[in-house]
């Protein structure tokens, strides 16, 4: 950390939480028996652990990444005590030097919670520490694979700049494959029925989601819609999809002169700007 740059230092904490499989063992060096819940300086208690709460930082600037601790709870981790975890880690990331500019996590109840008790809003997405601005988002994959997911079982519903309600619905998407999928030369060849029949492992594919809900299978359901092969209303769907791709692409944004628009870097200018109220 003391030969970086500044704009190297700058940098996101994330963190996550997985289960474990509940075990003791003997630690023969320590003279201890391991595996207990553990919050390192927050204290130790005697009931057995069955999760693993991880956090890492990784810059924004430069291309590093390291994880800074690790506790280990019998459940998952209760929003106050995660509270209490976060600050002290970014108490502890700044005194060597980093600079924190933002925390990510995934939609776990645990991290909504925390979320709401330090006042993060859509209105208002950061919380004061230490003087300095934290920006607090879910991580974009896990969204995807939620709306994905969620997707595949309701209909939703979206208001129009006109005020008028339109429907997004999976059954769209399939009814594109279904017809897409008869050619010999396809609008999405990386569609598969897998992409449609869903398991509790495929549900959790990034890939999987990020090739429904992409930009090729956009253009084929307005297509389909525009040629009268799809309903009408179908071309909401599209709309969806291409918007979603769009947010996705904008999290993703690496390089200055990405062939795609919404991959470079935020500006006054940029396209992405487009997306702020969809």
């Amino acid at each position: 950390v003391a030969g970086m740059t500044e704009r190297d230092a700058l940098c996101v904490v994330s963190f996550d939480e997985m289960s474990l499989r509940a075990n003791l063992s003997y630690n023969i060096t320590e003279d201890s028996v391991e595996g207990f819940e553990d919050f390192g300086s927050q204290g130790k208690t005697s009931r057995p652990a069955n999760h693993a709460l991880v956090f890492m930082v990784r810059g924004l600037m430069g291309k590093w990444k390291q994880p800074v601790g690790y506790f280990l709870s019998r459940d998952c981790t209760t929003a106050d005590k995660l509270q209490t975890l976060l600050n002290e880690c970014l108490q502890k990331v700044k005194a060597i030097g980093l600079q924190p500019k933002a925390i990510v996590c995934d939609q776990g109840p645990s991290n909504i919670r925390l979320y709401s008790n330090l006042g993060v809003t859509e209105d208002h997405p950061f919380f004061i520490h230490g003087g300095t601005n934290i920006y607090s988002m879910h991580d974009p994959p896990h969204l995807l694979k939620n709306t994905h997911s969620n997707l595949e079982k309701y209909v939703f519903e979206v208001k129009g700049e006109d005020g008028r309600k339109k429907h997004i619905k999976w059954a769209h998407i399939y009814a594109f494959y279904e017809h897409d999928s008869q050619l010999p030369i396809r609008k999405a060849h990386k569609l598969t029925r897998g992409h449609f029949v869903l398991n509790s492992f495929s549900k959790m594919r990034v890939n999987k989601a990020a090739q429904l809900l992409s930009h090729s299978v956009a253009a084929g359901v307005y297509t389909y819609a525009a040629l009268g092969k799809l309903p009408g209303e179908a071309v909401y769907t599209a709309e969806f999809i291409e918007m979603v791709d769009g947010l996705f692409d904008s999290f993703n944004s690496r390089f200055f002169k990405d062939p795609k628009k919404l991959r470079r870097p935020m500006s006054e200018k940029s396209a992405r700007h487009s997306l702020n109220h969809a």
